[in-house]
């Protein structure tokens, strides 16, 4: 394939990539944004008798999702080094263990989606944002074996760079649904 032919693959690809974070941002801002309208209507928050999200296991989350970026940052850094990207994935992996292990204490608490408003919405948000956060997963895994054939290539760094900017993108909606349900009080 020609160089020409290649950039223009990759413009290609990276628009689509944005066009779909452009199309995530705004429904995990709806969202959001219902979540605070809701929230609005009430003086005390939450209110009283309405249980709040436990914020352990959401804690540890975050955690692990920012450790993971910054060692897929690091990677990139050092040009797609696969010790810092294999960790940067093994730790997207355990965001998600941590997501269900939330989900799991939750509903042996008695806090099903159905418990109320609040947790509703925290489930609504972070399914959607797990759902999210599995793809860029898989897509982070592909690049993994990408790199691990031919890290110099660059078609196989532009994926991951791609990849990179979904992660990045899955933080920052992690962290403003962190911010607003589980420690905004």
């Amino acid at each position: 394939m020609s160089s020409l032919n290649q950039n223009s693959m990759n413009g290609a690809r990276e628009l689509g990539l944005l066009i779909a974070i452009g199309s995530s941002a705004m429904l995990f801002g709806a969202l959001l944004i219902a979540y605070l309208i809701m929230r609005a209507g009430h003086a005390v928050w939450p209110p009283i008798g309405m249980e709040a999200v436990p914020p352990l296991m959401p804690t540890l989350a975050t955690l692990s999702l920012i450790c993971s970026s910054i060692l897929l940052w690091f990677s990139k850094k050092e040009h797609y080094n696969l010790q810092y990207f294999r960790s940067g994935i093994a730790l997207g992996a355990l965001f998600l263990i941590f997501q269900f292990m939330t989900w799991n204490q939750m509903y042996k608490a008695g806090l099903g989606i159905s418990a109320n408003q609040l947790i509703s919405m925290f489930y609504c948000l972070s399914v959607l944002h797990a759902l999210h956060t599995l793809a860029g997963w898989g897509f982070l895994v592909f690049c993994e074996r990408k790199l691990a054939k031919d890290a110099s290539n660059p078609i196989h760094m532009n994926w991951a760079r791609l990849a990179n900017l979904f992660w990045t993108f899955i933080d920052g909606a992690w962290l403003a649904i962190f911010i607003v349900i589980v420690w905004m009080k």
